[in-house]
């Protein structure tokens, strides 16, 4: 197999109420739909982890500005691995993380959102 085949992009552009565009192009790995216990998977089953670039130009004159980052969803089992597939419970960590910068700042952002079960 061809190692793009392994690849999907995607653009977009928005229109927002602010009065600004929001151009985005993203270039992502294939969400890995098996059975596994620990998989780098896309919640919304789109994408896998991925890189993105945005630009946001302002149309009334503001600032513009530009955004590096990279997403990491992940799926990992933490109960009842070894049984069956329907039986296992899954916690989804889902990181980004980015470099946003502006004609007057530069920063680092970043985020983890967890979704799942966690017994203690």
């Amino acid at each position: 197999a061809d190692v793009t085949d392994n690849f999907r992009v995607s653009t977009s552009a928005e229109l927002q109420f602010s009065g600004s565009i929001l151009l985005e192009l993203r270039i992502g790995t294939d969400p890995d739909t098996s059975e596994a216990n620990f998989a780098v998977v896309n919640v919304e089953g789109t994408l896998g982890m991925s890189i993105y670039v945005q630009y946001e130009y302002v149309i009334s004159g503001g600032l513009p500005l530009s955004k590096l980052g990279v997403n990491i969803p992940l799926k990992i089992c933490v109960e009842r691995c070894d049984g069956a597939y329907a039986d296992r419970y899954f916690l989804f960590l889902i990181g980004d993380l980015s470099l946003v910068v502006s004609p007057t700042a530069q920063l680092v952002r970043g985020s983890l959102k967890m979704d799942g079960w966690w017994n203690n």
